[in-house]
């Protein structure tokens, strides 16, 4: 009789006494008989005489009846009185397995199921999918092979195949065995992490078999986040049938290094790693920078090669190196344009999130390398590395705000952020910045040195007349106005202000029109507003803000 793998064997059948301890009232003998031997090649164990022994002896009414920790300690009393009594037993080598492997089996089910339980179909579905995202692994690699074949549940191969790789992720030998027979894309990931999982005194003969079974060469290599988990399981830092998630982002990091990965989760206590969950480790590289240049040619007002340079910086930032690309900083006094640009990248931007950040709301903690830091902040709710960042009001960043991102618009500084609380480097690398400043002062020329500047220019007087419609029409949409309005007298008194001063008397003419309950703007309502509002005239050209009273 063929001698099969000892570690492949009592796993196979701890599983197998598992989901018929769950499953076999609702199951024909036929499919039972199926289920074992398609899970004993999941297991790669071939079919002999011995792994029909087993199926033969495990179908015998007494151990069928073992479905629970109670049944199973009611077995083994009557084998204790029986011995007591002076009967001959004839328990053989393949009885003791069974028996090993069904309390092991029967204590799995005792943890996920509540003793006694009546198991229908889909009282077991809820509560597997329950104890699931409560990170069972067990609950998990049970659901998902019964999803998979559609024992007593809809069949579900995709979804199966996902749950099953956070089983093999986290070093699982069912979650890892699995993927090998029906994830076969990835079976490279699996037999590394295999072989790692089984590199321990008296498991390399199941590695062997393993790829024996599978005709493929031992692996000459180890996976190293997995030799993290298995060291980390030794330590007692977290379990092997519970996924920790808090652990696991940081473990499966994309940002951070190996060194990086162990020093945290070898040197920490469970408490310590759990409160690191607000930093972005699990953040991913998905996505690549897009931009819809179409976008240039639907703004309110034509600016020609100011649009195109915007499309042209973002188009680099797509498509080349991070040492060829320069941030962006857009210089504009003139708050409608400014703004203009900023809904033109918003529109334009594509496969990538975009967060706007204010720097005159910010302090100095903002930007230190802290988890505090804004940047890391926003990328943890985002979730990607690859956010662009639109920075406005950089004017008001003090010294240390300014040295600080300066580090990150540096390409080899981004590649590794050193956060100090906990000593660990983050590649930020995939981070783009687009820079908005609305003066020139010590600051903006800093930023200049080191980014690609456009000194956009203030709305002139032919485009002022594009730049009141377009205020006019936001703001009917703010007010829910479901037609608006002007006078020509009344537009014509406009273009005498600036783009700002027009904005602010359109909200507050606006405001009045809705308490008025009126849909036409006239020169008399914007004349009131003016010396409400006391905006003055600029006495100094057109575009000259100095001197005017916005309050």
């Amino acid at each position: 009789m063929k001698k099969l793998n000892e570690q492949l064997l009592s796993d196979f059948l701890t599983r197998y006494y598992l989901l018929e301890s769950v499953c076999g009232s609702l199951l024909s003998a036929e499919q039972k008989s199926e289920i074992y031997f398609t899970l004993a090649k999941l297991f790669c164990l071939p079919e002999c005489d011995e792994l029909n022994e087993y199926y033969n002896e495990s179908d015998l009414p007494h151990y069928v009846e073992i479905k629970d920790v109670a049944s199973y300690e009611r077995f083994c009393r009557t084998l204790e009185f029986a011995e007591k009594s002076g009967q001959e037993l004839n328990i053989t080598e393949c009885d003791r397995i069974i028996l090993a492997q069904k309390r092991k089996a029967m204590s799995i089910r005792n943890s996920i199921f509540k003793q006694g339980m009546n198991t229908t179909a889909d009282s077991v579905y809820s509560t597997l999918l329950d104890m699931s995202v409560h990170g069972s692994i067990e609950a998990m690699g049970l659901l998902s092979y019964m999803e998979y074949h559609g024992i007593c549940t809809c069949k579900d191969t995709v979804g199966a195949v996902k749950r099953m790789r956070v089983c093999a992720r986290w070093n699982d030998l069912f979650g890892n065995l699995f993927g090998l027979e029906y994830d076969k894309e990835n079976a490279d990931e699996y037999l590394c992490r295999l072989n790692t999982v089984l590199s321990g005194e008296g498991r390399r003969s199941a590695m062997k078999q393993i790829c024996k079974s599978k005709k493929v060469k031992l692996p000459d290599t180890t996976d190293s986040v997995a030799r993290i988990i298995e060291k980390a399981f030794g330590f007692g830092t977290v379990h092997r049938g519970l996924y920790d998630r808090s652990f696991a982002q940081i473990a499966f990091s994309s940002v951070i290094s190996n060194e990086d990965k162990a020093r945290i989760l070898h040197n920490n206590p469970k408490e310590v790693i759990a409160a690191m969950n607000t930093l972005p480790f699990n953040c991913k590289r998905e996505g690549t920078l897009g931009f819809n240049s179409a976008v240039c040619d639907s703004l309110p007002i034509d600016r020609g090669e100011e649009a195109k340079k915007i499309a042209r910086n973002l188009a680099v930032a797509a498509s080349c190196p991070d040492t060829v690309y320069m941030p962006l900083l857009i210089v504009s006094s003139d708050p409608f344009v400014s703004e203009m640009y900023r809904e033109m990248i918003r529109a334009g931007i594509k496969g990538c999130p975009v967060a706007e950040i204010d720097a005159a709301t910010l302090n100095d903690r903002d930007f230190f390398n802290g988890k505090e830091n804004v940047f890391l902040r926003t990328i943890s709710a985002t979730k990607a590395i690859n956010t662009v960042f639109i920075v406005k009001n950089c004017e008001a960043l003090s010294e240390e705000q300014l040295s600080a991102l300066l580090q990150l618009l540096d390409n080899e500084n981004k590649k590794s952020f050193k956060l100090f609380d906990p000593p660990v480097s983050f590649d930020l690398s995939g981070m783009t910045f687009v820079l908005f400043a609305g003066t020139r002062n010590g600051a903006v020329y800093t930023l200049s040195e080191r980014c690609e500047t456009l000194w956009a220019e203030s709305v002139s007087s032919s485009e002022k007349a594009t730049v009141i419609d377009t205020i006019l029409e936001a703001g009917a949409k703010d007010f829910d106005f479901k037609e608006l309005t002007i006078e020509d007298t009344a537009r014509d008194y406009l273009v005498s202000y600036n783009a700002l001063q027009v904005s602010r008397i359109i909200d507050g003419v606006l405001r009045n029109a809705v308490f008025e309950k009126t849909s036409l703007v006239t020169l008399e309502m914007i004349k009131r507003v003016c010396k409400e509002r006391n905006i003055t005239l600029c006495k100094q050209g057109f575009g000259y803000t100095g001197g005017a009273n916005y309050a």
